[in-house]
């Protein structure tokens, strides 16, 4: 981080072939003290750069996962992070073609990162270390306590808002958990 800037940016990311929470956490780089969080979802089939030619030759979720790839190098040039987070993918033996196509957006989003900015750097951190670190059982899967415990953290500002869904809401508990262990130390 530059030590002449005034904040820098912590991008935060929950993977999914269709859906993809971001969250951006501006920081005091003097006070260390969050700023501003802002959090959304993006819908892959949604994106109008998504490929038929692609969807045709390589399939829907290929498409899906490279019309993602383009939107994050927007976000990128638009956020210019100093720092990525990554929630990784969890491994549920009941559902293990869940866990493949994760893997293969979580590539993309490494490849992607890497060519904007090799420099930059990325966090990849287990989803029941994100719950711990925000107060939750690691082995929870109530969506809600995530909500909750955030909307306890983060009081000043409201960051947690009702209309976030949760991907955005686990991008920012990604960012968070980020932000304990590396800023705050």
């Amino acid at each position: 981080m530059d030590q002449e800037q005034s904040i820098f940016r912590i991008l935060s990311i929950d993977p999914g072939s269709e859906t993809i929470g971001y969250s951006v956490m501006d920081i005091d780089n003097h006070s260390k003290k969050i700023l501003h969080i802002t959090a959304w979802t993006i819908t892959g089939s949604k994106l109008v750069t998504l490929s038929e030619l692609a969807a045709i030759n390589h399939g829907a979720r290929f498409a899906r996962i490279r019309a993602h790839s383009q939107m994050l190098i927007k976000i990128l040039a638009q956020y210019e992070p100093s720092y990525v987070a990554i929630e990784t993918p969890y491994y549920n033996p009941r559902r293990p073609g869940a866990f493949e196509v994760l893997v293969e957006v979580l590539a993309m989003i490494r490849n992607t990162i890497f060519d904007w900015n090799p420099w930059i750097t990325i966090e990849l951190t287990d989803p029941a270390t994100i719950k711990k670190k925000i107060g939750v059982s690691g082995k929870s899967g109530d969506k809600q306590a995530v909500r909750n415990a955030l909307s306890d953290i983060l009081t000043v500002g409201s960051f947690i808002t009702p209309e976030l869904d949760e991907h955005a809401v686990d991008a920012i508990a990604v960012g968070f958990c980020f932000y304990q262990n590396h800023i705050l130390g």
